[in-house]
Formats: structure tokens, C-alpha cells, sequence
């Protein structure tokens, strides 16, 4: 009996140590990634995969995969996540309940994959798995049931289904807590330029509007509030409110020239502010104050990367 007992502690002891070396060499990879050195960080992250698989770690060897879809989708090696995760789930089929909460963010991270992949279709069955598995661990509205609403409700758009992409997006707008999250200012981006497009100016305009209040609450970063009054001026333009176009580009290069640090998107978004506001003046016949503008917009241009496309809804796919 004193042999077993001895054991025992001899075994609690060595488990602790090594999950004690485990948390330091996560910790370790996490600050790697974080300052977007990936390569180590992702050699780290599956020296330790391999470790909990081999020590049937089925829970932490699951997180540090997670952590490695991340660092995968950050570096657009959507391949690369979309291999793991369906090895992973698989794998772990077996060993964990479909009732588990990582589950779940296995399944919301595959369908980021394929949306990623503009395979919309196949995206939307794994958001509404891991919706139906986070309803089922509990009644709180999780970030996460949100993140996925808002994709179905990206998928649904990208697919021309207009209807249930507005069906699912409203249905974010009702979880969002009384305290703003970055999720709903999410919801809002999509609604607005969903509704723009559609023509339904009014509504797009109130999306817009609550959405550039949410962001001062937040208090989000000079270049993403930056982002959406710029973005916010193409919706005047289509609608044409040229006064208006005028006035919401001023405030967006107000907060670009605010970035302390450029880089050469936020010229171009500079550029691009510029540009609106010399069509603007055009079509309001103000001819010298649109070619001031325009060469403004030429000037900055310069700077940045006035010829990259960029996906429509990059900035608001939530990974």
C-alpha cells in the first residue's frame, strides 16, 4: 500500500512538471504569434500537438490546434487549417463528446476555412453545428453563436440570397449584449453594405451611422474608424449625397493622418478619400476643388497600393 501510495505522488508530481513545461512552451509560442514570428510559434505549437496526442491530451491537444488554425488563417494558408482541422475532427470524434465546447470552435474555425476558400455553401452547415453545440452547453449568448451568425449571414450574401443573409444578421443584432462587443459592430458593417447594395439606402445609412457610434465606444483604432467612414463614403456616392460624400471623407482622412505609423494601405486609404471627395466635387460642378482632390488622391497614391483588390468582406470575417 505505502508502494502504491508512492507511486501515485510520484505520478501527480511528473504530470504537473510536464504540463508546467507545456504551459511555459505555449506561452512562449503564443508571444511568437503575437508578434507574427509563425514559423517558430507554429514549430512550437506541433512539437507540443504531437506530445498531447501521444499522451492522449485530448483537450489540450485540441486548444494548441486551435491556436495553429489561427496562425494558419493569419498567414492565408487556408489549405494548410482546412488539412488540420479535418484530420482533427476525425480524430478526436471518437474521444469527445459533440456536446464539448471545442468542438464547437473546431467547427466554427472549418467553416471560416471554406468561406475563406469562397466555397459558401459547404461553409454554412459547420457554423450552424457549432451554433447548435454552444445552445446546448448553455443559454448565455456566446461571441461565438454571433461570429457565426454573421458569417452564415456572409455566405448567404456572397450566394445572392439576400433574405436569409438579413434573417440571420437581424438574429445577431437581437444576442448582442446590452455592453457593445466588436461583434456588433460587425453585424452592423454587413447589414449597411448589404443594404447599400441592395438599394435600401435608408436602412444602409442607419446601419452605418450605428455602426460608427459603436466604434467610438469601443474606442477602435484610428485606421479601422478610418476604414469605415472611407467605406462609409461609397454608400453616399452610390446613393449620390455628394455634400455628404464630402463631409464623411473629411472625417476619414482626418483619422488616417492620425495613424502616428503608416503603412502603405492607409495612404491608399488616404488616396481613396481623396478620390471620392474630387467626384464628389465634379458632380456638384465645383471643378477646381475636384482637380485639387484628384491630385491629391494622385500624390498619395503614390505611396500606397492603389492596384490591389482586395475581397469586400476581408476586414470583417471573424476568425
Amino acid at each position: 500500500m505505502k508502494y502504491i501510495f508512492l507511486t501515485s505522488i510520484f505520478l501527480l508530481a511528473l504530470s504537473q512538471k510536464i504540463l508546467g513545461q507545456d504551459l511555459k512552451e505555449i506561452e512562449i509560442a503564443d508571444s511568437l504569434s503575437t508578434i507574427g514570428d509563425f514559423k517558430k510559434a507554429n514549430t512550437l505549437y506541433k512539437q507540443l500537438l504531437t506530445k498531447q496526442q501521444k499522451n492522449e491530451e485530448w483537450r489540450g491537444s485540441i486548444e494548441v490546434t486551435i491556436k495553429l488554425v489561427n496562425n494558419y488563417y493569419n498567414q492565408r494558408r487556408v489549405n494548410d487549417a482546412l488539412l488540420l482541422l479535418n484530420n482533427t475532427i476525425d480524430f478526436y470524434a471518437e474521444n469527445l463528446t459533440f456536446t464539448d465546447s471545442l468542438i464547437a470552435i473546431l467547427f466554427h474555425k472549418k467553416g471560416i476555412g471554406l468561406t475563406l476558400k469562397k466555397d459558401f455553401k459547404s461553409s454554412i452547415p459547420f457554423y450552424q453545428r457549432a451554433i447548435k453545440i454552444r445552445k446546448g452547453i448553455t443559454k448565455k449568448n456566446y461571441p461565438d453563436i454571433i461570429k457565426c451568425l454573421n458569417n452564415i449571414g456572409i455566405c448567404y450574401y456572397e450566394l445572392s440570397e439576400p433574405d436569409s443573409a438579413t434573417l440571420y444578421l437581424e438574429q445577431a443584432l437581437k444576442l448582442q449584449p446590452k455592453a457593445p462587443y466588436s461583434s456588433i459592430s460587425d453585424t452592423y458593417t454587413i447589414l449597411s453594405r448589404l443594404n447599400r447594395d441592395l438599394g435600401n439606402f435608408t436602412k444602409a445609412e442607419d446601419y452605418y451611422l450605428a455602426n460608427l457610434s459603436v466604434s467610438r465606444v469601443l474606442k477602435k483604432a484610428d485606421w479601422e474608424i478610418a476604414n469605415e467612414y472611407l467605406d462609409f463614403s461609397h454608400f453616399y456616392i452610390d446613393s449620390e449625397q455628394y455634400e455628404k460624400t464630402v463631409k464623411i471623407t473629411q472625417m476619414a482622412i482626418f483619422y488616417y493622418e492620425r495613424i502616428d505609423q503608416k503603412y502603405p494601405e492607409d495612404y491608399e486609404g488616404i488616396a481613396n478619400s481623396y478620390n471620392n471627395q474630387g467626384f464628389a466635387y465634379r458632380k456638384l460642378e465645383d471643378y477646381n476643388l475636384a482637380l485639387g482632390k484628384l491630385n491629391l488622391a494622385l500624390e498619395f497614391g503614390k505611396l500606397g497600393w492603389l492596384n490591389q483588390k482586395k475581397d469586400a468582406f476581408a476586414d470583417v470575417l471573424l476568425i
